[in-house]
């Protein structure tokens, strides 16, 4: 049985450029996609200020923003906060979810090496 997602009536004014990939978002549910297929070219820096901004400013998502930062600046892992936007999307199943975390937790024991390799062969 399928299953219908409601997306947001948020469309950023400029679109967010994954530039390991070329490609531009403009809402939130396309972020959450790229993030959920791509994670290895957004998980080491998330999130960075090129993306809070553009959650803060382009989509006007404040709440979504404000969740994110406090959860790092408490000391919330990146992992945990990507999973928990993602989460908070309701575009992803819980199994799909912890396919998702069980990936990132092998990710997060990569070298630096390994990850930028994986990084290269996603792009």
């Amino acid at each position: 049985m399928g299953k219908l997602i409601l997306a947001s009536d948020k469309v950023a004014k400029k679109p967010y450029l994954f530039k390991d990939i070329g490609v531009e978002v403009y809402t939130l549910e396309e972020f959450c996609y790229i993030c959920y297929e791509y994670f290895e070219i957004v998980i080491d820096d998330f999130p960075s200020t090129s993306i809070t901004n553009w959650i803060k400013d382009d989509i006007e998502m404040n709440e979504i923003l404000f969740s994110i930062i406090k959860k790092v600046s408490n000391g919330e892992s990146e992992i945990d906060c990507l999973l928990r936007m993602l989460k908070n999307s309701f575009l992803y199943s819980a199994e799909e979810l912890d396919v998702l975390a069980a990936k990132l937790e092998v990710w997060k024991k990569k070298s630096n090496d390994e990850k930028i390799k994986l990084k290269g062969d996603t792009a």
